[in-house]
């Protein structure tokens, strides 16, 4: 007699481990596992680059944010001072070097401007420590007529390069 909380199935019988050794379902082939490998192997081979070169622009989006805090401190510096700062501590802003940039700000003079304009004004630099991309900000004061106007430009040079920008106030 069976219990009253058992169902009774006709031609349906329990599986054991026993069964499953002779039974045709015994797991994955050699084939089916060298396909899986292969394909993961590929997946991998796309998608590792593409996440390194996310990590790189992101160290640089960082490098050229810093150069524009740089740069809007060298001009709040200019309103208080009438005069550029001559180095990056003076600002007060709290940037230090990372891992991957070194952080300098210092003054230029007799730099040409685009319209042919000789100016003077402050210049903040992202040197890369290893192979990456080097950025340089330039902040200078251009009077035409009686009125002052305050101008900046960020320029990215070359992967290695630091001796870009030098004697102009615009990119290259």
């Amino acid at each position: 007699m069976l219990p009253t909380n058992f169902l009774y199935v006709p031609g349906l019988r329990a599986r054991n481990s026993s069964d499953c050794l002779h039974s045709s379902y015994q797991g994955f082939t050699l084939i089916e596992l060298l396909v899986v490998i292969i394909m993961v192997g590929i997946l991998s081979a796309i998608a590792l680059p593409a996440f390194f070169n996310q990590v790189q622009r992101a160290r640089q989006a960082d490098a050229q944010s810093k150069i524009g805090v740089i740069l809007r401190a060298q001009q709040a510096y200019y309103m208080e001072n009438a005069q550029f700062a001559n180095n990056l501590e003076s600002l007060k802003i709290g940037i230090r070097e990372s891992a991957d940039y070194a952080y300098n700000s210092d003054q230029f003079r007799n730099h040409q401007t685009p319209s042919g304009q000789r100016v003077s004004g402050a210049r903040a630099l992202a040197i890369p420590r290893q192979n990456g991309r080097g950025y340089m900000g330039k902040i200078w004061i251009e009077t035409d007529g009686s009125q002052p106007t305050v101008y900046s430009v960020i320029c990215e040079g070359d992967f290695g390069a630091t001796d870009f920008m030098q004697s102009k106030a615009y990119c290259p």
